[in-house]
């Protein structure tokens, strides 16, 4: 659940900063909702596969390939590999862990306890 949600984030944080041309990004990529549901997919494989948390592999698909692969910017890339090492690692599960201040993972199981 909170590896769903952080990619999610990581996603809606990209797509957001796209709309505010030079300001989000050096160059303007056409990053998809495909982007996003590949990465779902791979995390799903990965949790199948590994005995483990693949943090690593997690973040590298994610900032160099699925995402990143598009981004030819030296700054922009040192920006997604950013959120991938900080977002996508144990420290997510911390209960002090933010994406940013104010902005936690919630502590809810069912969609209901969310609102």
């Amino acid at each position: 659940k909170h590896l769903l949600l952080s990619l999610c984030m990581f996603h809606g944080v990209l797509i957001e900063r796209r709309k505010f041309g030079a300001l989000g990004f050096n160059i303007p990529y056409e990053f998809t909702d495909g982007d996003l549901r590949i990465c779902i997919s791979q995390l799903h494989m990965f949790l199948e596969e590994y005995s483990h948390i693949p943090f690593k592999v997690l973040a590298y698909t994610a900032g160099h390939i699925n995402y990143g692969g598009r981004v030819t910017d030296d700054f922009d890339k040192r920006l997604l590999n950013t959120f991938c090492r900080v977002w996508f690692g144990e420290n997510m599960f911390a209960p002090t862990f933010n994406f940013y201040k104010g902005y936690v993972i919630p502590k809810v199981n069912k969609i209901a306890e969310f609102h």
